[in-house]
C-alpha cells in the first residue's frame, strides 16, 4: 500500500468516528488529534480533501462547535479541527434560507443557522477557541475560517466584520510566519467582500490603522502590515495611493534602529511591486502610480541593493537585494518603456551589474526588459555557459559594463 492510500485510508476512517453519533466525545477528540498530526506532517490541504463538505454536515458542526468547552484547553485540536472543517463546509454556494439537512423538516431552520454562524464569529472574537495550548495552531484556523468565510460571501453584519478585521490585525503582528501568512490572505479576502461598497471616510479610516504599523517600533507588525497592504484589493489603495506608496518606501530604508530588520525592509520592496501591480499604472491605468512616483520607488529598489547588513545570521541583507531584484523586474515588465528615463534605467544596469558579482547565486539571475543598448551588452557578455562564481571571472565584464 502506497504511503498516499494509506494516508487517505486513515483519514477517511478518523472522519467515519467523528460523524459516528453514538460515540463519546473523548474518542472523537482522539480522532481529532489524529487529524492534527496528519495535517502538520502532510498539509492541511491533504486533510481538507476528505473532510464532507455537504449542506447535510453544517448542522452537526453547528451543534458540535457550539458543545463544546472553551475552559478545556487541552481539547484545541478538536477547537482547531471543527473550525476548518466549518471553514469549507460555508464556501458551499447554498442559501441558508433554504437550508434542509434531510427529507424531513430540518431541525435548525435558516435563521438559526445563520445564527449559530454568527454566534461563532462573535465567539472567536471574544477569544473562545483562542486562549489553549495551540495558539497559534487557533489562530490559522480562525484565518482561514475567515477567508473562507468572506469568499463565499457569507453575509455578516458590520460591526461582526469590523471586530474581525481588528482581530486579523493582530495576527499581522505575530511572531510565526505561517499565522502573519495566513492573516495576510484573511485580510484580503475580508476586505475585497465586505468593504468594497463603502464609503470613502470608512475605507479611509480603516487604512490608516494599516499604514502607522509598516513604520511602526515593532518589526514583526512592519513585516505583516507591509505585505498585507501589498495584498489590498484596488479600490482600497487608490483611496490614498501616495501616503501608501510613502510609508512602504520608508519602511524600505535603513535607519539605526531599523539596521537588523531586513525581513521587513524585504517585505516592503515586495509589497511596492504588489501596489504598482494591483492599480496599475498611469497613463494606461486611470488612477495609478504616475511617472514621478514611478522613478520614486526605482530609487527605492536601487537604494536596496546596497543592503549587505550582517548579523549572526550571515549577510541578512542578501534577502533584501533579492526582494530587489525581483521587484525591478515585476516592474519593468509591466511598465510602459517610454516611463522609464534613459538615466533611470542606466542606474538600474549599474546596481544589477553589481550583483553579477554576488556569492549567492540567486542575486546574479536578474532579467531586465527595456534595455535599448542590448546587443552593445551581448557583445561584452560571452553566451553561456559562463562561469562567474568568484570575482576574478566576472570582474573584468563588471567593469565594462560599468563604462
Amino acid at each position: 500500500m502506497t504511503r498516499k492510500s494509506f494516508t487517505e485510508t486513515k483519514i477517511i476512517i478518523f472522519i467515519n468516528i467523528i460523524r459516528e453519533e453514538g460515540l463519546d466525545y473523548e474518542v472523537k477528540h482522539v480522532a481529532f488529534r489524529c487529524l492534527y498530526f496528519i495535517s502538520k506532517v502532510r498539509g492541511y490541504k491533504v486533510v481538507a480533501r476528505h473532510l464532507p463538505h455537504e449542506t447535510a454536515d453544517l448542522e452537526p458542526l453547528l451543534h458540535y462547535l457550539e458543545n463544546q468547552d472553551p475552559g478545556v484547553q487541552l481539547k484545541w485540536e478538536t477547537h482547531n479541527g471543527l473550525l476548518l472543517w466549518l471553514s469549507i463546509v460555508v464556501k458551499i454556494p447554498f442559501h441558508l434560507q433554504r437550508f434542509d439537512t434531510s427529507t424531513s423538516k430540518p431541525i435548525m431552520e435558516g435563521d438559526a443557522a445563520m445564527e449559530y454562524i454568527t454566534q461563532t464569529c462573535i465567539d472567536i472574537l471574544e477569544e473562545r477557541f483562542w486562549r489553549s495550548f495551540g495558539g497559534d495552531q487557533m489562530r490559522i484556523a480562525v484565518c482561514h475560517f475567515i477567508q473562507d468565510l468572506s469568499s463565499g460571501g457569507f453575509p455578516l453584519l458590520d460591526a461582526v466584520v469590523d471586530r474581525w478585521l481588528k482581530a486579523l490585525r493582530e495576527c499581522l503582528a505575530s511572531g510565526d510566519s505561517n499565522v502573519q501568512q495566513s492573516a495576510i490572505s484573511a485580510v484580503t479576502a475580508l476586505i475585497g467582500e465586505y468593504f468594497r461598497h463603502q464609503p470613502v471616510e470608512k475605507l479611509t479610516a480603516w487604512l490608516n490603522h494599516f499604514l502607522p504599523e509598516v513604520t511602526s517600533n515593532n518589526q514583526q507588525a512592519r513585516v505583516g502590515n507591509a505585505l498585507a497592504l501589498g495584498s489590498m484589493p484596488r479600490f482600497l489603495l487608490t483611496v490614498s495611493l501616495p501616503k501608501v506608496i510613502q510609508q512602504l518606501c520608508t519602511c524600505a530604508l535603513i535607519t539605526d534602529k531599523t539596521l537588523q530588520w531586513a525581513e521587513s525592509r524585504k517585505n516592503a520592496l515586495t509589497a511596492l511591486s504588489l501596489v504598482c501591480t494591483n492599480v496599475g499604472i498611469a497613463p494606461s491605468s486611470p488612477g495609478g502610480v504616475d511617472q514621478v512616483t514611478l522613478a520614486g520607488i526605482f530609487r527605492t529598489f536601487i537604494d536596496g541593493f546596497e543592503d549587505y547588513t550582517v548579523d549572526s545570521r550571515g549577510d541578512i541583507g542578501a534577502i533584501v537585494r533579492e526582494s530587489a531584484m525581483y521587484s525591478i523586474q515585476v516592474l519593468t515588465n509591466t511598465s510602459q518603456p517610454d516611463l522609464l528615463e534613459a538615466d533611470l534605467i542606466r542606474s538600474v544596469l549599474h546596481a544589477v551589474a553589481k550583483q553579477s558579482t554576488e556569492q549567492i547565486r540567486r542575486n546574479r539571475d536578474p532579467t531586465i526588459p527595456h534595455i535599448e543598448q542590448l546587443e552593445e551588452l551581448r557583445s561584452i557578455i560571452p553566451p553561456p555557459p559562463l562561469d562567474i562564481s568568484t570575482e576574478k571571472e566576472c570582474f573584468d565584464l563588471w567593469m565594462k559594463l560599468s563604462f
